[in-house]
């Protein structure tokens, strides 16, 4: 019997219509070492370029068909498996729900920096006496002396700095053809571990004192002898000692010197927390037995946790997730913003230290493979973090929590286009573990599933403890001049007064959100892009929130050429500029984008916000959700017009969620809040469902709409985007491919129920130079729906016509 085997893979690089799994030689001497979830590298294409691959299947060969020549595997480049069975049939089912390769998932599934790069290197394999060096270029002889000089593999990077070649050089190529010089190729980890020296003592104590030593020298042993080994640098610090007298311990064989990995933490402000800690109240032992019920069952099951905004809902699943922690169970909570992480980390810091690791993309490359590495060798058990926590390789998962489960930035932009709940509802099914949402505003679709039955609904109808909702006034600024009404300066000289702390909500950032010609009439457009640029008073810039495009403060019109600019809107800079004017001593906090792009920045503002060093935070929608301030009694919606009238079937709800988000930051304490929302139609029933903090009666008006308009959650919405440097050729595509859809569904997949419409514009139609056009198509995201999907982009990019126009699938995006 024939026991040769073989593998299966999935190439990195591989455009998606020809993404499949590859089928490779297993070689003998590679049996033991290659398992499923190793990451290789095999031969591939026909110049058999050395490429990294995923090992998804092992097989014998006797499956494969008679007469079958298959390459064989060129190396190993993982130590043990990367990829457990869950992690691979999430890659996999991310590739067919998502539309991605299989490397797209990968990515997702691994933290940023544990991806491969390759690494040349070069030796000499002739003798120079062999050498013709007249035949070579003055560059090749110079390279093949220096290589000969080395005696050994030199790597790319630093042949061409020593002899300062131009990385586009072809001399070592011209070596390598002519037989002169080999070339080698290894993958190493772009980011690397952190390794610190470390000292321990070589010999027993009577025998150290017995040898020739100095004060300093004695004053490290006996360190060593106290608390073991410590690294080189706390002996140092410790001793008052120089890095000199440690290594000359090492050479005398007093001590051993080695390196060790020590695994990079990410910076953690532990913020004042309330000392009734995890005390329960009626309603919410009520709510927590409900869900206990659920977890105890060990069956994949699914609860919406709904409670009005200060309820005390955190309070409840930090008591569930207490029992899975008890019970050996592993946890991924997910917040939907950075803003959000620092004071959930204090919370959960304080509540479980040590247990739990934290995952974002503010932190370094090296700290993210290193929380992985702690989930990965169960240090922590709790993985707490933005969308990407859902990858967490959590072991003997328990609980997925999904805090304010409505936002949008649960969605992935980026391929893969995945949403986070669904990659949540797989490893819950996988693992037998309870999927918990929570909200205030949860989002319609998600409480339909509640109200139908198929998850189960949970509800806190009251605050917690003495605090009450918050007093909501409507403010028509119709008539207006400036930002802010007089009503709200009336407010937050009140709340000013009395020592408390005011929030104040622009949800847009800059100064001025707009310039317009006031003769031509023209607006200031990004020339890459086509919306409009925003004045940011700090650099004294037109700046493009796509592209990046900038230029300096003008008033000239650039189609006229008149002296005519004025500049119009208001963002958060502009904000706190009027506030500095009439509050002269408020110390002020803004947080946005501009202001929140170093690291640890969100850390440190909202510590400092939450320990009182500011009385006002003035910030776009990062500060309106989820936050836990104890002395904000006022907060401030400058404006909600630009929400509410959206181009966008969800307007209504974002609107919703955002002043009821907003609303809920104000008197979470025995102090009842008060909260000023501005508009020029202030009666919109929107606003005044959200003063009322009424989502039962916000969700009955919605989805009779939703219903009626057929909208999610009555179907699912496909956009497929066809992007281009020709608007023609993207616009042309965008017509091939509805023409496509409809033969399919005339066709072979005349199973499947669609209502298509386009091809348009969206609306932003030009970023970066590229135009855009997008079909909109109604469906039911199933597996055929799927199916056809595929198999129509797969033709699509086979017939690819010049100039080249790239196609974009998403499923339920939010736009």
């Amino acid at each position: 019997m024939n026991s040769e085997k073989y593998v299966k893979v999935a190439v990195k690089g591989v455009s998606f219509h020809f993404d499949t799994e590859y089928s490779y030689l297993l070689p003998e001497k590679y049996t033991r070492s290659v398992l499923i979830g190793t990451r290789v590298e095999v031969p591939f294409g026909r110049g058999n370029r050395r490429t990294p691959a995923l090992v998804l299947y092992i097989g014998d060969i006797s499956e494969l068909s008679d007469g079958m020549e298959l390459k064989s595997i060129a190396a190993v480049l993982d130590e043990a498996p990367l990829f457990n069975d869950e992690a691979i049939q999430i890659i996999k089912r991310l590739k067919d729900t998502t539309f991605c390769t299989y490397y797209d998932a990968v990515k997702c599934v691994l933290p940023a920096g544990t991806d491969l790069k390759p690494v040349f290197s070069y030796t000499v394999i002739a003798n120079e006496a062999d050498v013709d060096f007249s035949a070579l270029s003055p560059s090749a002889c110079e390279v093949f002396r220096y290589l000969s000089g080395k005696g050994k593999y030199v790597k790319l990077e630093k042949i061409l700095k020593d002899l300062g070649l131009d990385s586009s050089s072809n001399v070592l190529d011209e070596l390598v053809k002519k037989g002169l010089a080999a070339q080698n190729l290894q993958s190493v980890r772009k980011t690397g571990d952190l390794k610190i020296l470390f000292a321990e003592l070589a010999e027993d104590e009577e025998a150290l004192f017995a040898r020739k030593l100095t004060v300093k020298q004695r004053s490290v042993l006996q360190l060593l002898l106290e608390i073991g080994s410590a690294s080189v640098r706390e002996i140092c610090s410790f001793t008052g000692v120089s890095s000199a007298v440690v290594t000359a311990l090492s050479k005398k064989g007093c001590i051993r010197i080695f390196e060790r990995e020590v695994l990079r933490r990410p910076k953690t402000v532990l913020l004042p927390q309330e000392p009734e800690g995890a005390r329960l109240n009626a309603q919410q032992k009520k709510a927590y037995s409900a869900l206990k019920s659920l977890y105890d069952l060990e069956k994949a099951s699914a609860a919406l946790l709904y409670g009005i905004t200060g309820s005390g809902k955190t309070q409840v699943y930090l008591k569930l997730i207490e029992d899975a922690v008890n019970d050996g169970k592993g946890i991924i909570v997910m917040v939907p913003e950075i803003s959000l992480t620092p004071q959930a980390l204090s919370i959960f810091h304080s509540r479980f230290p040590d247990k739990v690791a934290v995952f974002h993309s503010g932190l370094s490359a090296g700290e993210r493979i290193d929380e992985w590495k702690r989930v990965n060798n169960g240090q922590a058990v709790i993985a707490l973090g933005t969308r990407s926590a859902v990858f967490a390789p959590v072991k003997n998962l328990g609980i997925i929590v999904i805090d304010e489960e409505q936002e949008h930035t649960y969605k992935s932009e980026m391929q893969p286009k995945y949403h986070a709940r669904d990659v949540a509802k797989f490893r819950c099914a996988y693992n037998n573990a309870l999927l918990l949402f929570c909200s205030a505003t949860p989002s319609v679709e998600t409480y339909k599933k509640a109200l139908d039955g198929k998850i189960t609904l949970v509800t806190l109808k009251q605050r917690y403890g003495n605090s009450v909702l918050p007093k909501v006034l409507t403010v028509d600024t119709s008539q207006t001049i400036g930002s802010l009404s007089n009503q709200l300066y009336d407010e937050l000289e009140n709340c000013l007064s009395n020592k408390k702390q005011a929030i104040l909500l622009i949800n847009r950032r800059g100064f001025n959100t707009f310039a317009c010609c006031t003769l031509c009439k023209k607006i200031a457009v990004c020339p890459n892009c086509s919306i409009s640029l925003t004045y940011h008073r700090a650099d004294n810039k037109l700046m493009c929130h796509c592209c990046g495009y900038s230029k300096a403060y003008t008033t000239t019109c650039e189609y006229c050429k008149n002296e005519s600019i004025n500049y119009y809107g208001t963002g958060t800079q502009k904000i706190e500029e009027e506030i500095s004017r009439v509050f002269p001593t408020s110390r002020i906090l803004r947080m946005d984008a501009d202001t929140t792009g170093s690291r640890y920045s969100y850390e440190d503002k909202l510590g400092d916000f939450s320990c009182g060093k500011y009385d006002i935070l003035i910030g776009t929608q990062m500060v309106a959700k989820g936050l836990d301030f104890p002395d904000v009694t006022l907060v401030g919606v400058i404006s909600v017009d630009r929400e509410l009238y959206n181009d966008d079937f969800r307007s209504a709800e974002r609107t919703f969620d955002l002043l009821t988000q907003v609303i809920g930051r104000s008197g979470r304490r025995s102090t009842q809040g008060k909260a000023v929302i501005q508009s020029v139609n202030p009666d919109n029933e929107i606003i005044s469902l959200a003063a009322k903090q009424d989502f039962e009666a916000f969700y009955k008006t919605e989805i009779v709409l939703r219903k009626a308009m057929l909208y999610p959650p009555f179907c699912d919405i496909c956009t497929i985007l066809f992007i281009s440097e020709s608007e023609a050729a993207a616009h042309k595509s965008a017509k091939r491919f509805f023409d496509m859809i409809v033969s399919a569904v005339k066709g072979d997949f005349c199973d499947v129920a669609v209502k298509l419409m386009g091809p348009i514009k969206p609306r932003i139609d030009k970023i970066n130079n590229k135009h855009r056009y997008k079909l909109t198509v109604k469906c039911k995201n199933n597996i055929r729906f799927r199916q056809m999907m595929s198999l129509l982009i797969i033709e699509y990019n086979k017939k690819q016509n010049k100039p080249a126009v790239s196609i974009s699938v998403d499923i339920n995006a939010f736009e």
